[in-house]
């Protein structure tokens, strides 16, 4: 036997339950969204910065290292994020995620961070990274033996990272956002300056990856 009608009342209040219950869910998704997508680039920045600079490597053939851990013979420890080998430049970036804002001058020793909580503004000060990766930089030039010519130093935030009053001079040591980092990239290799020998470049990418202490045994480390 078929299956009754559906009186028309009882039909418009399911549609209208159902429309209740599609626009919670909406409304929930709304309000869910931002933190949730926060939380998760807040735990994996790493990995998802990482996505973009292997898509710049990928899209214009350049080698990439990432994770690159080594310590020098007076102990000194350093670890880069990624190495991106270009046509014209070698790049150091580091990572860091900011919940909030930064207020900065580029040779400041110490930068300000500052996070809204409960309608309050905190402040911290931290380590200026430009410093810190710099300094990296310089012991990866101190073990590779490369010109520090061919040296680029960057320091990757996320994007809703609020960056006041900022001005860069340097030409060698920049700050840039996950979204800016393509076209930052893409403008430094348009230098006027010769580009490095791809063929010796590989081998020297082969030998610093050889290098990466990630790669070797507890015993190597040591």
């Amino acid at each position: 036997h078929p299956f009754p009608p559906i009186p028309n009342i009882q039909l418009s209040f399911i549609i209208f339950i159902a429309l209740i219950a599609l626009l919670f869910i909406t409304i929930m998704f709304v309000l869910l969204y931002r933190p949730i997508k926060k939380s998760i680039l807040k735990k994996k920045y790493v990995e998802i910065y990482g996505k973009k600079i292997y898509l710049i490597a990928r899209d214009f053939d350049y080698f990439l290292i990432n994770n690159f851990d080594y310590k020098l013979s007076d102990g000194t420890k350093f670890h880069i994020d990624h190495l991106l080998f270009g046509e014209k430049y070698i790049y150091v970036i580091n990572d860091m995620y900011i919940d909030g804002g930064i207020n900065a001058k580029e040779n400041d020793n110490a930068w300000i961070v500052f996070t809204k909580y409960k309608k309050q503004i905190k402040k911290r000060f931290v380590s200026n990274p430009l410093k810190d990766n710099k300094a990296i930089a310089d012991s990866f030039v101190k073990l590779t033996r490369l010109e520090n010519d061919y040296i680029k130093s960057i320091v990757l935030v996320n994007d809703d990272c609020s960056i006041e009053e900022f001005v860069q001079t340097s030409n060698n040591n920049y700050l840039s956002t996950v979204k800016k980092i393509y076209k930052l990239i893409q403008g430094i290799e348009k230098d006027n300056v010769p580009s490095l020998n791809q063929k010796q470049l590989g081998y020297a990418v082969n030998d610093i990856a050889k290098l990466n202490l990630n790669y070797k045994t507890e015993n190597e480390r040591n």
